[in-house]
């Protein structure tokens, strides 16, 4: 009896769907003629009984597991498929990736450097296949940005497993961020070069050297120090170059704006022209306006019982003076003159409501003006945004 035997992981479990075979235990699929070819008489296995795929559909069958090994977040089975691959495919920029990142995920404690200086160690490889082998910026671009991405999931696992096994001593805190955290911090300077290298990507790049330029805690060593430095380092153009591109958007949009508001007056010159003597009719109503509130207000600085007041105010300090001067057998004048200063006090008070008095009418007037300069605003403002407004 015949049957199917699947030449990526030998089950005889194939069904044909959709006009091919299907393997039900690892997905690979087949032609009918490559099935054919597959078939193995008994269950004896006998040597030349099965026939190879040919190398394009067996590159498409491990992609496809070890893709979804990837989905699944199967390291070691990802790493497996990606390594055969490999093998099968040498110029693979997932391959190649992959089959480093996927095995660096699998290590000890003692290994978190060495793990970041392979992955390190393979970026610049991989992103020259993907600029040599995928065919569209757009293609490359999300290549680049997708190894600069697993690069940062990379660092968020081997980050807390270095940080959690400093140590207590001095000696062994520094040993640990000169050992396992710089090598993590150059791993991710590395991916910021390289996309600007190959691809010219400094918005993904600014965040791989921003994670090295904020790591607290670097500082402690020299070796820290310096790779902190050189991230700052590395953001500085980048970031001076992107404050000048947003000046220039900003620019570039407000004298787009403004041709185009030129461009509409300049074929509604009546409507402009009306506007403008309508806002210089405000404006000068606004002035006259203005300037009978300064008046009011210098009438209030000066109302009749301010300077009745201040020469009252006067008067009684002339009386204090001559109160000290008195000597202890003084009785008689020092109780007249405090009884003058008692009088004073109670006449200023009344001059003090009577200043009141005098202000309110002017204060009222006052309001009332700066009521109607407000609505003159308000018109104003409307006409100014109906001439500058974008069209």
């Amino acid at each position: 009896m015949k049957r199917l035997t699947c030449e990526m992981c030998g089950s005889t479990d194939l069904i044909k769907q959709d006009g091919v075979f299907v393997c039900q235990t690892c997905g690979c699929k087949y032609s009918i003629e490559e099935a054919k070819k597959m078939m193995v008489e008994g269950t004896v296995d006998v040597s030349g009984s099965t026939v190879k795929v040919d190398n394009e559909r067996k590159i498409e069958n491990l992609r496809t597991l070890a893709d979804r090994a990837k989905a699944e977040g199967d390291t070691e089975t990802a790493a497996k498929y990606f390594e055969e691959l490999l093998k099968e495919d040498p110029n693979n920029w997932e391959a190649n990736f992959y089959t480093i990142y996927y095995a660096a995920h699998n290590i000890k404690i003692t290994q978190i450097g060495s793990a970041a200086n392979r992955v390190s160690n393979i970026i610049d490889t991989v992103y020259s296949l993907i600029k040599e082998n995928l065919h569209t910026p757009d293609e490359q671009k999300a290549a680049g940005r997708e190894v600069a991405y697993a690069v940062a999931n990379f660092s968020s696992y081997l980050i807390p497993n270095a940080t959690n096994n400093l140590g207590t001593t001095t000696e062994s805190i520094d040993k640990a961020v000169d050992e396992w955290l710089v090598p993590i911090c150059l791993m991710n300077i590395h991916v910021g070069d390289s996309l600007v290298k190959y691809f010219g990507d400094y918005e993904i790049a600014e965040k791989a050297y921003a994670v090295v330029a904020n790591f607290t805690g670097m500082e402690i060593t020299e070796t820290g120090r310096q790779v902190m430095d050189l991230a700052k380092n590395r953001l500085i153009p980048i970031r001076e170059e992107k404050a000048k591109k947003e000046l220039e958007e900003k620019e570039a949009i407000a004298a787009a704006t403004k041709r185009r508001t030129e461009e509409y007056w300049a074929c509604h010159e009546e409507e402009r022209k009306q506007l403008e003597a309508q806002m210089e009719s405000l404006l000068e109503n606004r002035k006259h306006l203005n300037s009978q509130v300064e008046a009011l207000r210098k009438e209030m600085d000066n109302v009749p019982s301010i300077a009745v007041r201040d020469e009252k105010q006067k008067v009684m300090g002339d009386l204090k003076e001559q109160l000290k001067s008195l000597g202890f057998f003084k009785g008689k004048e020092k109780k007249s003159i405090q009884a003058r200063i008692d009088e004073l006090k109670h006449e200023m008070e009344q001059l003090t409501a009577s200043i009141e008095s005098e202000k309110a009418p002017l204060q009222q007037k006052i309001s009332e003006l700066m009521g109607e300069v407000r609505k003159l605003d308000e018109q104003v403002g409307t006409i100014t945004i109906e001439l500058t407004k974008e069209r």
